[in-house]
């Protein structure tokens, strides 16, 4: 391709403005899925509560809110980019900063190539498909880490290059050092992607300088040791330094989630399986066809594999340094999906690999347009339909991405798109808490709430669930989003001593009250007369309410009494049908004031009360009952 300079740049400066405009209607949807809530709920307490990389909080474990896993650059920009530019939701920040992260990468990826191909169409295309693969456009504008990491990989990767072609040139040394340190930081699993091309590179520009001659005379390789011990100093800085960084911060924040006894599974040892797999896992053909099917419709779907294929048959017409660009691109895909073979369950992990499978895709379809001016007008139209077909698809896949968006925005039982969603989170007051129950882990329940919570998963031993409901009712965890007829949830109902259904999905939990001092009794009734002892029990008159109580609403029976002996209250609530509870209040108690909530199944027209007293030999006295009808929206921070 014999293209003028400023024609690649136009080229690729009018790509860039589409494949942006095609981003920005994603830009605006909340942040919703497992990776997505977590990362963004840390930046959004880092707005909330100030930043602090060393101590930022992800409150999904409760206190001290702590459980840090990547190194919180991403979430810090999110902050700074909302308040520099005055943006109200940290949902659209998160986003902007996925995509200016993003673009990083992009600039750095056609940096790279264009240090390692001397034909500069190379990189303009491969820069250009790394914008518009479908993959990108979904997962660049998701509130991620994973391309700040890959964006400091790949600047990494660049200065390094440009340090080993270009010593003493120190701040290249700088910049690659600082990138790489921050690679390791944020996210440590994407960094083996470059280190295999980092590799080639030290051992390249060893070898031209003579100190992999090991035929040399001694005196001769000690002059050559001299001469290049600038080169010799620098390895370990660039190489040892930044994985030190991550290392001490992986060492860090192991410290930090062992300290809880609800974190400590987070650590890097308890995760050792998940993270790296089973030697039978990585050995086994069916696992390696599963992953490989993911990378290819990821990112070469259609006829992209033709273009992949292309690229690495064709690459020996390219230079040595060329040939090592994507060679060592394809071995650092297998070998950080080999180290972190289970991780690759997960879609966004791809995200990694999408630079080095950009660059041999690119490489196949700049050499069949570089090529297609020498074939006849057949093969020129079948080249243009191939890659109009693959641009057609990619439409397709983006709309679908769009849609899925959308509709999940709708759908989210927590996004505020509704007034029973917006009552939900208003159910809450700031200052408490939640505990939420799930089959597998996920912060986007407690993101959308906007709250600090306790996320509930798995059974747990008799010791295990005593110090969880010691910390839960000893905190302000007032309330539990779960299925009422999940085992999980019934289990951990049993933590508080009351707990009432204020609406499909949510219970109020208190081991003391549940009523303000501003709400009227819907029923109050007293002094009742004493209720002597009485075999089998004694009982007073049917007391009817004069009031109906209706089905599915939350109340609350509260009753002031006296007893004497081992007298045992017992009050019933008769609505007519099978579905009546019944309350008993503890023996321990002499004198005290209890509630019980309830909720009916059915309406009840015409319910009445009863109390009796089982003991014999005991007696007490009722000084007033009240029946509440529970408006759990009352109040300044809640909606009415």
């Amino acid at each position: 391709m014999n293209t003028s300079v400023w024609m690649r740049r136009l080229i690729l400066g009018v790509a860039a403005l589409v494949s942006i405009i095609i981003r920005i209607p994603n830009v605006g949807y909340p942040a919703y899925g497992f990776r997505q809530g977590q990362t963004a709920i840390s930046a959004y307490w880092f707005q909330q509560e100030g930043i602090s990389l060393l101590k930022y909080q992800t409150p999904l474990f409760g206190p001290p809110w702590r459980m840090p896993l990547e190194f919180p650059i991403f979430q810090a920009t999110a902050v700074l980019i909302a308040k520099v530019f005055h943006v109200k939701e940290i949902d659209v920040a998160c986003r902007v900063t996925a995509l200016l992260y993003f673009y990083l990468s992009a600039i750095f990826l056609y940096l790279l190539c264009g240090a390692y191909f001397t034909r500069r169409g190379v990189s303009t295309v491969v820069t250009i498909v790394y914008m518009f693969l479908p993959y990108t456009i979904k997962f660049s504008t998701e509130p991620l880490i994973d391309y700040a990491a890959l964006a400091f990989a790949l600047g990494y990767l660049y200065f390094l290059a440009r340090w080993f072609d270009n010593i003493p040139e120190w701040p290249s040394l700088f910049m690659a050092t600082l990138l790489g340190s921050l690679g390791y930081l944020v996210k440590i699993t994407t960094m083996p992607v470059v280190i295999v091309t980092a590799g080639f590179l030290l051992l390249r520009s060893l070898a031209q300088r003579g100190l992999l001659d090991w035929h040399l005379p001694t005196s001769d390789m000690k002059h050559i040791v001299v001469r290049e011990r600038v080169l010799l100093a620098s390895v370990p800085v660039a190489f040892a330094v930044p994985a030190l960084a991550g290392y001490t911060w992986v060492i860090y924040t192991d410290r930090v989630k062992a300290a809880s006894p609800f974190t400590a599974w987070l650590t890097s040892q308890a995760l050792s399986t998940w993270n790296y797999g089973t030697w039978e896992d990585k050995t086994d053909p069916r696992h390696w066809m599963s992953w490989l099917a993911m990378l290819r419709a990821y990112f070469m779907p259609n006829v992209f594999l033709v273009f992949a294929i292309v690229g690495v048959l064709c690459v020996y017409k390219y230079s040595t340094k060329s040939r090592d660009l994507v060679g060592s691109s394809i071995l650092g895909v297998l070998l950080t999906m080999f180290i972190f073979f289970n991780l690759y369950r997960h879609d966004y992990y791809y995200i990694a690999l999408s630079a080095s499978v950009s660059i041999v895709t690119g490489l196949g379809i700049y050499q069949l347009l570089d090529n297609a001016s020498h074939w006849n007008l057949w093969w020129q139209v079948f080249l243009l339909i191939g890659i109009a077909y693959s641009g057609m698809a990619g439409v397709q896949e983006v709309t679908r991405n769009r849609i899925y968006l959308a509709d999940t925005y709708k759908m989210a039982p927590f996004s505020g798109a509704t007034e029973a969603s917006r009552k939900a989170i208003s159910l809450t007051p700031p200052e408490e808490f939640i505990v939420s129950v799930q089959g597998s882990w996920d912060a986007s329940t407690l993101y959308a709430m906007r709250r600090k919570g306790f996320i509930w998963t798995g059974e747990r031993n008799a010791t295990q669930k005593t110090a969880l409901c010691e910390m839960l009712t000893h905190e302000k965890f007032s309330t539990l989003i779960g299925d009422p007829g999940d085992a999980h949830t019934q289990e951990a109902l049993t933590c508080w001593k009351y707990h009432l259904l204020a609406m499909p999905l949510f219970s109020k939990v208190s081991d003391s009250t549940f009523l303000s001092n501003d709400l009227a009794p819907l029923y109050s009734r007293g002094p009742f007369v004493r209720i002597e002892g009485g075999s089998p029990y004694a009982e007073s008159p049917w007391m009817p309410l004069g009031t109906s109580i209706k089905g599915g609403r939350p109340y609350v029976l509260k009753i002031k009494y006296r007893a004497t002996g081992n007298a045992k209250p017992f009050v019933i609530l008769w609505t007519g049908n099978p579905n009546s509870p019944a309350f008993s209040l503890p023996t321990e108690v002499e004198a005290g004031l209890e509630e019980r909530p309830f909720t009916l199944k059915e309406d009840c027209l015409q319910p009445s009360l009863i109390l009796r007293n089982f003991s014999p030999n005991g007696s007490y006295a009722v000084e007033k009952v009240d029946i509440y009808e529970i408006d759990f929206w009352r109040g300044k921070d809640r909606v009415k």
